[in-house]
């Protein structure tokens, strides 16, 4: 029988998304997250993403789980930390981060996509489905 701690224990941990400009974010999603479905396998149509080096776009705002500071906040406070996380967040919103910083730059693996679209299979070293 596979245990909640087994599903814990065998969940992919997902390096940061990094884009040309040093951006970063980090993109999870599996059991116990905030992605869809919520199973270790997918593929994913809404990932979790957490803790930006950027303000995100204004796009995320309704995912947002915790405190967020945005792109388009006149009160945003240069070289804050944005500890914040986005849950159930749509691939779309995804590739607008990776489309306001330049590209994807690393070679890691994502969480696998759903949506036909693929945007980031050829810059993320992912096979198509």
């Amino acid at each position: 029988m596979t245990t909640y701690r087994d599903l814990l224990l065998t969940r992919p941990a997902y390096p940061p998304l990094v884009c040309a400009d040093g951006a970063q974010v980090s993109l999870q999603a599996g059991y116990g997250l905030y992605s869809t479905p919520r199973d270790n396998h997918g593929p994913y149509t809404h990932v979790e993403a957490g803790f930006p080096s950027v303000p995100p776009p204004a796009s995320w705002r309704p995912y947002a789980e915790f405190g967020i500071a945005y792109a388009d906040d006149p009160d945003l406070i240069a070289g804050a930390i944005y500890a914040q996380l986005c849950a159930q967040l749509p691939w779309a919103c995804v590739d607008e981060f990776i489309a306001l910083h330049g590209g994807v730059v690393s070679t890691t693996a994502l969480p696998p996509r759903a949506d036909a679209h693929r945007a980031g299979s050829e810059r993320t070293g992912e096979s198509p489905v």
